[in-house]
């Protein structure tokens, strides 16, 4: 019996059937590494989403408040007398929004927040871009419109807020439960 188990262990078969058992050890092993380090980054990445929501959450009821702040405002200009479309134009160039700080600083991280925060907040910041660019083409148009026509031209502001109001509003409900989420 010994000469077998002496024989047996010199055989190349016993250094295969080792060599195979050390791959499947290392398989094994490297899986459970990608897997582990996997995790990780998954945990990482909703840490950092609910610290973006709640980074930027406060902004979203800002600018909500500030859109209907600029709603009046608009408003108001429409009430003006005898005022050239010159003067209301620069108070209607005025009617731009910044984005706010947090989710300009965060643009390039929202996609973190998941589905529906994520694309919500790009399309907010896509509205506020292109409600920028109308205000500025409005205003430029209202410099050469007499006292009589400029009111026209106010009026297609208000949809225009409307609209980034909405938007706002819903980005704002998106976001809510992923700020809640964190307790503290």
């Amino acid at each position: 019996m010994l000469n077998t188990l002496s024989s047996y262990l010199s055989n190349a078969t016993l250094a295969a059937w080792l060599q195979a058992f050390a791959a499947i050890v290392a398989l094994v092993i490297s899986a459970w590494a990608v897997v582990s380090t996997g995790a990780e980054e998954r945990r990482r990445d909703r840490l950092r989403a609910r610290s973006i929501a709640v980074a930027i959450y406060p902004e979203l009821l800002k600018l909500d408040v500030v859109i209907d702040q600029m709603t009046r405002h608009v408003e108001r200009l429409k009430t003006m007398d005898r005022v050239v479309g010159q003067n209301v134009a620069s108070a209607v160039y005025g009617a731009q929004l910044t984005i706010p700080t947090m989710i300009e600083r965060n643009i390039d991280n929202v996609y973190l927040l998941g589905e529906p925060a994520g694309p919500a907040i790009l399309q907010l910041v896509n509205m506020i871009s292109q409600y920028n660019d109308i205000v500025v083409a409005i205003s430029q148009r209202m410099v050469a419109l007499d006292a009589n026509q400029w009111r026209d031209a106010v009026d297609e502001v208000l949809p225009h807020l409307a609209f980034l109001s909405r938007v706002t509003k819903k980005a704002t409900e998106d976001v809510q439960p992923l700020h809640d989420s964190v307790k503290g």
